[in-house]
């Protein structure tokens, strides 16, 4: 998952895929290297900018990656999600 400051779509598709085919080591490490490209956040960083969010996501995670079983919940078509599921 390299080149992700010139391909930032085509980094976040390739790192997506990983997540679904279970691989949640391999994103934790791509995020952790793009995280570790652009340096620690900066106190003057907006909250949107990627050195806050690689830095945040590389927790989330590293914090969650158990819970991220996406191959062993998509056959069974269970809901994916981190909020409330809405009525329809």
């Amino acid at each position: 998952m390299a080149l992700a400051h010139r391909r930032p779509a085509i980094w976040g598709e390739g790192t997506e895929a990983l997540l679904w085919d279970g691989r949640v080591d391999e994103v934790i490490a791509a995020i952790s290297k793009e995280s570790q490209r652009l340096g620690m956040p900066l106190e003057s960083d907006p909250p949107q900018h990627a050195r806050r969010l690689l830095s945040q996501n590389v927790g989330y995670f590293t914090k969650n990656k158990g819970h991220m079983n996406y191959p062993g919940v998509s056959p069974q078509r269970w809901p994916i999600g981190s909020g409330s599921p809405r009525r329809q």
